[in-house]
């Protein structure tokens, strides 16, 4: 069954983000966004989220986005360290491409555990 945010999740990676080789997967109830079989961005309840590192953190705080979050039941909500993309970045395809190729970089330098 699709997900409710399919189309949009379609939407940003074949046209907002064109100029970039990105697939979506779904996962979880939401998307991920990869390049290159990394995975950079996520989508979950209608919102974009971009991998984020010391390196482009600040980006992120400067326009107040936030982390995304989630509850396992009976424990502590989790952070990962994927961030809001700002509504002004996602309807501004030039800068949409420029965090997202931040992001892709956050995500080939991250460590693997």
């Amino acid at each position: 069954m699709p997900s409710k945010h399919a189309a949009f999740v379609q939407y940003v990676a074949e046209d907002i983000l064109s100029d970039i080789d990105v697939k979506t997967r779904p996962m979880f109830g939401g998307h991920g966004f990869y390049h290159d079989g990394k995975m950079f961005g996520l989508e979950a309840d209608g919102k974009i989220y971009f991998k984020v590192s010391d390196k482009n953190r600040t980006d992120y705080e400067q326009v107040g986005s936030e982390p995304f979050t989630y509850a396992v039941q009976g424990k502590k909500t989790m952070t990962m360290s994927y961030w809001t993309l700002p509504e002004e970045v996602l309807e501004n395809r030039e800068l949409a491409v420029e965090w997202a190729n931040k992001a892709i970089r956050v995500a080939f330098a991250a460590k693997k555990k």
